[in-house]
C-alpha cells in the first residue's frame, strides 16, 4: 500500500515539472528619437548703399553740443559675413563735405566755408573700416591730406542697423586753423556765460549702416 501511495506521489511531481513555463515577454523597443533639427546657419551684408554719418561739434567752455550729418555718403565693398561685426570689414566710404547738414542754412555755408574751405583738400572725407571684435573697429580717415586711425565702438541689435560711434580731434589732421577759422566768424555764437568763445576740436562721429540677414 505504501508503495502505491508512493508510486502515485511521484507520479504527480513528474506532471507538474512538465508544466511548460510561461512565454518571455519580449524585449521593449525604445522609442524612436525624433530627427534632430539643425541649427539654420545665417549670414550678414552690409546695406551700403544706405549708410549715414553724423557729428556733434562742441562749442562753449562748458562743452555744449551742435549736432549734423552729410546728405552724401557713398560706402562700398565688404562681404557676407558669419557674425554682423564681421560684414563692416573691408568697407571704404567717401563723404561729401559741401553735403553738410545741421538743419540750419546758415551755419552750414559758414562750416563749409570758413571751416572745409580752410583745410588743403575740402570737398571729401575719405576712410576704410576694419572690424577688429564685436564691440571695435578701426576707422582710417583721410581728411586735409593727412590720414590717420580713429577706434570705434562697434554696436549691433537684431532687427537694429549697425552703428559706429567716437570721437576724433580734428588738430590730428592738422585742422587746427579750420577750427580757429570757424570760430572767428562765429565768435558770439561760440561765446558762453563766461565770456569766453570757444569751438572744441573734438567732435563726436557716428554711423549707421542697415544688415541683410540671410538665414538657410
Amino acid at each position: 500500500m505504501r508503495s502505491i501511495v508512493s508510486l502515485a506521489l511521484l507520479s504527480t511531481l513528474v506532471a507538474c515539472n512538465d508544466t511548460a513555463p510561461p512565454a518571455e515577454k519580449a524585449p521593449e523597443k525604445a522609442p524612436e528619437k525624433a530627427a534632430e533639427k539643425k541649427a539654420p546657419v545665417c549670414s550678414w551684408t552690409a546695406n551700403s548703399s544706405a549708410a549715414t554719418v553724423g557729428w556733434t561739434a562742441f562749442k562753449f567752455t562748458e562743452k555744449t553740443g551742435v549736432g549734423g550729418g552729410f546728405d552724401k555718403v557713398t560706402a562700398a565693398g565688404g562681404e557676407a559675413a558669419d557674425a554682423p561685426w564681421k560684414a563692416i570689414d573691408g568697407l571704404t566710404f567717401e563723404i561729401d563735405t559741401t553735403s553738410v547738414n545741421s538743419k540750419n542754412p546758415d551755419r552750414d555755408a559758414k562750416i563749409q566755408a570758413s571751416f572745409f574751405g580752410a583745410m588743403t583738400e575740402t570737398t571729401a572725407i575719405t576712410g576704410k573700416v576694419k572690424a577688429n571684435s564685436a564691440g571695435k573697429a578701426t576707422l582710417t580717415i583721410t581728411m586735409n591730406g593727412a590720414t590717420h586711425d580713429v577706434m570705434v565702438d562697434v554696436k549691433h541689435t537684431e532687427g537694429n542697423p549697425l552703428s559706429l560711434s567716437g570721437t576724433l580731434d580734428v588738430e590730428t589732421w592738422g585742422a587746427g586753423a579750420a577750427i580757429a577759422s570757424l570760430n572767428k566768424v562765429c565768435d558770439g555764437l561760440h561765446t558762453g556765460k563766461d565770456g569766453v568763445s570757444k569751438l572744441w576740436s573734438e567732435v563726436a562721429i557716428t554711423a549707421e549702416l542697415p544688415l541683410k540677414k540671410t538665414c538657410r
